[in-house]
């Protein structure tokens, strides 16, 4: 032991119970610590001793073995079995020296022993490496205590930014682009029933990179998706930006903390995982891989379904188009929900005309021309009809259209 330890034990005292049915013995040791400063409490018995260790918890308890009625042994055992008295120190002090006495103490929970006639050297050295010991114990358990507030207040703050990060960028992106975020709300929907099926691990990891995948979106019109999922040919510029948004989204989802791995699916939505896609045994790396092929897989389920209403159509389809259809994700699609979108009317002019919409009026052109009857659904033909007509002669507007309602905001 070097010099400062030394000098910091000799300064070490402490609250110490004395816990002995004679009153002499109880004497003896109360004079030897009160003069090396440790405060001293006296209980002549067990029960006396636990009903004064409830009311004021001691730093060290000397604890005699023989005594009538509740012995040391079973005190001990009482005060190690209680997690709140569990860490105090207790020295058994008492003359049986047999190795089954030793082994008994032992057994109890003792943490040192103290053999009669006593030595007081010896007593006063280990009362003090006791003493000692439980002031370390107690300021590590509130340096502890006092890490996890801080962690927990730290985790609240984190979780506070994160949910309201991700509920603004949602409202961003339902209302500048409600196709994007209606097709981001049912990938949701689709990857979080794959992640449970699958039983993957952290779940609103892949839910949240699904619904989040298409922030990037924000970067071009509503007609782009649409003209994706009725299967258009896009323009060499179209096709780019179409490309690109994943990328665009990962780099938004990226600057939120607690969200690299998000960012990191959304990214890699578009590479083949081959690993079979269940359990919890992936790195970090498969766990990237696996929650991007979940998006890619609900994505094209998604073009599909929109499509037809037979979910054994779209499998087939999914069996040719995929490059790695997986046995147990194509399972799980056969009990995904597919969304019933209930429908609202809404007014509005040319330009905002997408294939989601079905005509609730008759429209017209300003000469009188029926151009569209009431009933009819917006396909692209038509729109593009009408805003040639729009651009000429013009069209009576703005018109009674029905739309499916928004989801639920996350």
């Amino acid at each position: 032991m070097n010099e400062t330890s030394s000098s910091i034990l000799k300064t070490v005292t402490g609250h110490v119970l004395v816990v002995d049915d004679e009153e002499n013995n109880r004497e003896l040791l109360r004079d030897l610590l009160e003069k090396q400063g440790h405060q001293v409490t006296e209980a002549e018995n067990g029960k006396q001793a636990l009903e004064g260790i409830k009311k004021a918890p001691p730093d060290v308890i000397l604890l005699d073995v023989m005594m009538p009625g509740m012995d040391g042994f079973e005190v001990c055992r009482r005060l190690k079995a209680d997690p709140e008295t569990a860490p105090i120190p207790i020295l058994l002090v008492t003359s049986l020296t047999g190795r089954s006495d030793r082994l008994t103490g032992i057994e109890a929970g003792a943490n040192d022993f103290i053999s009669k006639p006593i030595d007081t050297q010896d007593v006063l050295l280990r009362v003090r490496n006791a003493v000692y010991t439980r002031h370390l114990y107690t300021t590590v358990q509130e340096n502890f205590e006092k890490v996890q507030k801080l962690e927990k207040e730290e985790r609240e703050l984190l979780e506070e930014t994160l949910s309201g990060s991700v509920k603004i960028l949602t409202e961003v992106l339902s209302i500048s682009n409600p196709a994007a975020f209606s097709r981001a709300s049912r990938i949701r929907r689709y990857v979080k029933h794959l992640a449970i099926w699958l039983k993957l691990p952290d779940v609103w990891e892949f839910e949240l990179a699904a619904l989040l995948s298409h922030i990037g979106c924000i970067a071009f019109e509503n007609s782009l998706l649409e003209k994706v999922s009725a299967g258009i040919r896009l323009t060499e510029e179209e096709f780019k930006a179409y490309e690109e948004y994943p990328e665009l989204s990962a780099t938004l989802i990226d600057k939120i903390p607690r969200l690299g791995t998000v960012a990191e699916i959304i990214k890699n939505h578009q590479q083949v995982f081959r690993k079979k896609a269940s359990g919890d045994d992936f790195n970090d790396e498969e766990r990237i891989a696996v929650g991007g092929y979940l998006i890619k897989v609900a994505l094209e389920f998604d073009r599909y379904i929109s499509r037809t209403s037979s979910v054994k159509a779209v499998l087939v389809r999914l069996r040719q188009s995929l490059d790695y259809p997986s046995p147990s994700i194509l399972e799980a699609l056969k009990e995904v929900e597919i969304p019933k979108e209930k429908s609202r009317e809404i007014s509005i002019r040319v330009p905002d005309l997408n294939r989601s919409m079905t005509f609730n009026e008759d429209i017209f052109a300003t000469d009188g021309m029926l151009l569209v009857s009431k009933g009819d659904e917006a396909t692209y033909p038509m729109i593009s009809r009408l805003r040639n007509y729009a651009k000429g002669i013009g069209v009576v507007q703005p018109f009674k259209v029905i739309v499916p309602a928004l989801p639920k905001r996350f």
